[in-house]
């Protein structure tokens, strides 16, 4: 008996040693699997995106006296900027938040709100023309410097021309119309603008899901391969949580199924046939594709219209800039149901409304990229995504609104 358990002892140490090699040998392929990712994310990926956020002074500091900084690796969502309110999301008043490698820019951005919440420098006394931009990311433009955005820009494009325009910037990422309404009866209205300026974007009927990072642990934090990894997790967890009944706001499956009925559809690239482009409007439909159906512009309508009548009742002039998505200015044909619809309910309500889709596709004529796109990447020499502009797009944008504006 004795010698039958030194047997059955001998042969539990023999494997517990196998089992203690397999798991060093498992340990050590994860560690060299991991730091070959790491090294290819190094060398074939921009770096994380980070973000610093400090309490912007409200007086000059004391000598010595340092500002709280914190340093994060996340999307601007989660680094302070953004707050909630009963009316939709804000911008944290009198912050200044430094975005190392923007997500899309892949610049260093530093944007600086005002009191109000505004990424606009403090508003004093009136003076000259006072022009108030609503819109969302768009008009927002984080991805940017400030001295890049178009609304900066129509204000320097002014002083050059001996005009006093004053441009805010109310611009908040990923709101709606509706909340783009809320700002401006709650803190824009006291502003007495001369001039609303309302940039529009195609799924400006409901609010937009923002991009979220997760926060990786501490030891984690520097890891570039996981960064990416966990930006990558949660971009395919925003689409799967936009199909929640609670994200929707409208009845976008009723939208969906009148444009399907309406439309034919088919394979290939958008750029190329009407019917492969009607596939990626149905595709992205819980986004931009929307603004294909009727219910969209019926539910845009009264918002619209409310907006005009404050602007007889407090005495400014509101226009509309209708900005189009990166794959109506890149296609062989022409696409411009929602600009049609737009101009449309301006026609109907007395709205001045600019179609900025003319603009870009005449520009991308210029720039010798008509109908191109090449292995299902965003050619950005005018946008960074479906909808967010580079300094070149920017640049074109401001230039179009400001010759629009002169003219009302």
């Amino acid at each position: 008996m004795r010698a039958r358990a030194g047997v059955d002892a001998r042969v539990r140490t023999a494997g517990m040693k196998q089992v203690a090699i397999k798991l060093l040998v498992s340990l050590a392929a994860l560690l060299l699997f991991l730091g070959m990712a790491e090294l290819a994310a190094r060398l074939f990926l921009p770096p994380p995106q980070r973000v610093a956020t400090a309490a912007r002074a409200l007086a000059p500091p004391q000598v010595g006296q340092a500002k709280e900084i914190s340093a994060i690796a996340t999307h601007p969502d989660e680094g302070g900027l953004y707050r909630s309110t009963p009316t939709g999301r804000r911008l944290a008043p009198n912050r200044i938040v430094t975005i190392d490698s923007h997500r899309l820019s892949k610049k260093r951005v530093v944007i600086e709100t005002n009191s109000l919440g505004y990424r606009n420098p403090e508003i004093g006394a009136k003076h000259g023309e006072r022009i108030l931009f609503l819109g969302d990311s768009v008009t927002f433009q984080d991805f940017l410097n400030e001295d890049e955005t178009f609304v900066r820009l129509i204000a320097r494009k002014a002083r050059a021309d001996n005009r006093d325009w004053e441009t805010i910037n109310t611009g908040v990422g990923s709101i709606s119309l509706k909340t783009e309404l809320a700002i401006l009866l709650e803190t824009g209205l006291a502003l007495q603008p001369d001039v609303v300026v309302v940039d529009f974007y195609l799924n400006d009927f409901q609010e937009s899901r923002g991009v979220h990072v997760v926060h990786l642990p501490p030891l984690l934090a520097h890891s570039w391969f996981l960064y990416h990894v966990a930006a990558a997790l949660n971009t395919l967890r925003a689409h799967d949580d936009a199909a929640d009944a609670g994200f929707e706001k409208v009845d976008l499956p009723a939208w969906r199924k009148e444009f399907v009925g309406r439309v034919p559809q088919g394979a290939g690239f958008f750029n190329e046939n009407p019917a492969a482009f009607n596939a990626m409007i149905a595709a992205n439909f819980r986004d931009f594709g929307a603004a294909w159906s009727a219910g969209a512009w019926d539910h845009i309508r009264p918002l619209l219209a409310e907006l005009q009548r404050l602007s007889l009742e407090h005495h400014f002039k509101l226009v509309v800039v209708g900005f189009p998505i990166y794959q109506q200015a890149y296609t062989r044909f022409l696409d411009d149901y929602p600009q049609q619809q737009l101009k449309r309910l301006g026609a109907e309500l007395g709205i001045p409304v600019l179609d900025l889709l003319p603009a870009f596709r005449a520009e991308v004529q210029r720039l010798g990229h008509p109908g191109t796109y090449e292995a299902q990447e965003i050619i950005q020499d005018l946008f960074y995504d479906q909808c967010h502009h580079t300094p070149a797009g920017s640049a074109l944008v401001a230039a179009e609104i400001y010759k629009f504006l002169q003219q009302q």
